[in-house]
Parts: C-alpha cells; structure tokens; sequence
C-alpha cells in the first residue's frame, strides 16, 4: 500500500511537472504572437514655430503627419535604404509652416517718368481727306512725323466737330450739319487718339440719335469723352489716365451751341455748356481733389479772328482758379493767342488741325509733365494742303511762332517753340 502512494504522488508530480511546463509554452507563444502585431512608434516633430509672436499664428494639418506608410520596413526597389519618415514629416511641416507665414511687403511703387501730352484742335473729314483716307489710310491724312508724335504720346486728345453716325436728321435751319460714317472713326484710334471732346455746335446735327452713335462708336473703339453725355452727371464726368503712377484728367464744355436744347440741362443726352462757367468749374474742382492734373477744353471765341473776347479770359482764369493745370480751345477755326495765368499754359484757341483741305497755319500741342511735376507747353507748327496735315519746314514755322508771339498776352513762343512767360 506505501508503494502504490508513493506511486500515485510521483505521477501526479509529473502531471503537475508537464501541465506547467506546457502552460509556459502557451504563454510564450502567446506574447511572440501579439508582439508582431504591435504599431511601430513614430517620432513626432512639431512645426517650426514662428519667432515673431506679432505675426498670427498659422496652423497646418498635413495628410503625412495622420498616416503611417506601410513600406517604412521595406527597401526601395532599387536598393536604397527607405527615407526617413521622421525627416520628411519635420521638412514638410517646416516648408508648410514658411509657406503660410504671413510676409509683410513693401507696394511696388511705379517709376514716375515724363508724361508726354499731345493736344489738337477741331476735327472733321470733309471729302477730300475721306477720300484720302479711303484710299492711303491714316497717312493720306496725317504725315508719318506726326502720326508717330500722336501714337507715341501717353495721351492724346483731339476735338470732334461732327457726330459719328449713318442716322438721324440734320437741322434745316443750320447753315452746316456734319457726319461721319461711323466706321472711319477708326482712323482716330490707329492714329493714337485717346480721348475726344464732344463739346461743340456739332455733335448734335443729327440730333439725339446721332450723337447716341457717336457714344457708341467711341466707346468700341476705346476712345474716351467728354463734354457730353446721356446725362448731366456722364456729361460733366472727366476722362482719367493713370501714366507712372499719376493721374491726369479731362473735362470738356462748349459756350457755342445753336440753340438751348443741346445743353444737357435742359435736355438728355446733351453736351455741358459754360455760358455759365458754374458747372464747369464744379467739375473741376472735383477732378482736382481726385486727381494729381487737369486740362480743360473750352469750345469758344468768334469764328475768323485772333481777337478773344472778354469771356475767354474771364473763365479761363477761372478753370485756372479751381485747378485746371492747362486750358486750351477751339472754334474761331483760326489760331488765338497765348497767356500764362498763375504760372498755368493757355492756349486760346488752337484752330483747324484735321479739319478743311487746306489750313495756311495751325499747330499740335505738346504738353510735358515732367518728373517733378513741372508742366511745359511746346508749340509743333503745322499747315495742311490737298486734305493732308504736315509739319512746317523750319522757315515757316520761326514764322508761326512770330505770329503767335504778336498776339501772345503776357507771353512768348521761343526759338525751341517752348511756352516762357514774359519778363
């Protein structure tokens, strides 16, 4: 009986003996199991912040930094040891950081340079320069001289004595209406024309209508207006340009319509008038608190005589007072005279330029804002034959400005045609 107890607690032992050493068994493999299951650490690092704690903040969340890529344990198919993740998610926070970091800069100012100005008279194609026109292009119209001034210029302005327009009804009571198909007002942009006056007695020969027209076919080509409009406001509202940074403005009005309908206060559309010089200077001064320069024309004067009358100069001196920086004119068909007013430029009137087959004198007008602000006034003589403006040789034009020095105010063309006030 001692043997079989003896027995029996040897062989229960080695059952103990076998169960623990197979429950070891299963505990290691159970660890070695869920150990290659376990998530690899990945460093974390943090974007670079900003230094300066004036500047906002910017947070970014990148894609890379929610991920882990599966093929961080694997090589590069060509051998290569793979990228560092830790690296690629620290540059990549740091690029997105730099690229989000508000940079304050400095506006690019524009290089202020000369502003070159080029001014004409009254202008109208009567058959000789439409059939010029028609047949040589702009240059059957304009010598090639002067159509390089007028296309290089950074403005140029001109004066339109006629609507543009293939309707409408002229006045039988008016001694001359005149029309241009609208399709030659073309030649005025390819020669340069930025802008046009439409304050005259002849923008509304056929009537409304036609000068709807003209609006309309200026407005396609990109020419500017002023003097007119469909209402009082569109009428009285200037024409700007932006040259190197500063601003210079147009404005327009006519003391000679045939009859009160035409002036936009009694009528819309219509043209702004300066019988009274009220609005006109309203307008003016409005331009000036806007912008850096105002020129002003004045449709005036008596047609065939250099003598001005007395309200020529009374609100000429006056647009002066309330910021116009040059005044000039036309109507009198002829040449007026010249007048420094307050260190300003006033050219009367400037006379026939693209208008009538033949002028015996007539000049272009080169104004010149230099970088310090000084305005000058260069006077370019010209003449026109056969339906075609040129410039005169060097002879006739020490003539012209002979002329214009009998007749200048307080003032004097010199040998270089420049405008100097008298001593």
């Amino acid at each position: 009986m001692k043997k079989f107890l003896i027995g029996l607690y040897i062989g229960v032992a080695a059952l103990l003996l076998i169960a623990g050493v197979l429950l070891v068994i299963l505990v290691l493999n159970y660890k070695v199991n869920t150990t290659s299951y376990a998530v690899p650490s990945v460093t974390y690092t943090p974007p670079q912040t900003n230094e300066n704690e004036n500047e906002p903040e910017v947070s970014v969340v990148s894609d890379k930094d929610q991920s882990i890529d599966p093929s961080l344990n694997e090589k590069e198919p060509d051998g290569k040891e793979p990228v560092n993740d830790e690296n690629d998610n620290a540059n990549s926070d740091n690029a997105e950081s730099d690229s989000n970091e508000i940079v304050s800069e400095e506006p690019v100012k524009e290089e202020v340079k000369p502003i070159d100005i080029i001014l004409i008279g009254d202008t109208y194609f009567n058959e000789r320069r439409q059939a010029n026109y028609d047949k040589e292009g702009i240059s059957g119209v304009l010598s090639d001289s002067l159509i390089e001034k007028t296309q290089n210029a950074d403005i140029a302005m001109l004066d339109f004595e006629c609507a543009f327009t293939e309707r409408g009804e002229f006045d039988p009571d008016k001694e001359y209406s005149y029309r241009m198909k609208p399709d030659s007002a073309k030649a005025f942009k390819d020669m340069g024309f930025d802008v046009a006056s439409l304050a005259n007695n002849h923008s509304l020969d056929f009537g409304t209508i036609g000068l709807t027209d003209t609006f309309d076919t200026l407005v396609g080509l990109g020419i500017e207006y002023v003097g007119a409009g469909d209402s009082i406001e569109r009428a009285a509202k200037p024409a700007v340009f932006e040259v190197g940074g500063r601003t210079v403005a147009f404005l327009a009005a006519s003391r000679v319509i045939p009859v009160v309908e035409w002036n936009v206060f009694n009528r819309q559309p219509g043209m702004l008038c300066t019988y009274d010089d009220t609005a006109l200077c309203e307008a003016i001064k409005k331009a000036k608190s806007e912008y850096d320069y105002v020129i002003v024309y004045a449709h005036w004067g008596v047609m065939e005589t250099d003598v001005l009358e007395k309200y020529q100069v009374t609100m000429a001196h006056d647009y002066i007072d309330c910021g116009a920086d040059l005044v000039f004119g036309s109507h009198p068909h002829v040449i007026q005279g010249t007048e420094i007013y307050k260190g300003k430029p006033v050219f009367y009137s400037l006379g026939n330029f693209l208008y009538g087959s033949n002028i015996a004198r007539t000049f272009m007008l080169n104004a010149v804002i230099d970088e310090e602000g000084v305005l000058s006034a260069k006077v370019l003589p010209c003449y026109a034959s056969n339906g075609k403006t040129m410039e005169m040789d060097k002879e006739n034009g020490e003539k012209l400005f002979d002329y214009l020095n009998t007749i200048a105010v307080n003032c004097f063309i010199d040998d270089d045609g420049f405008l100097r006030e008298a001593n």
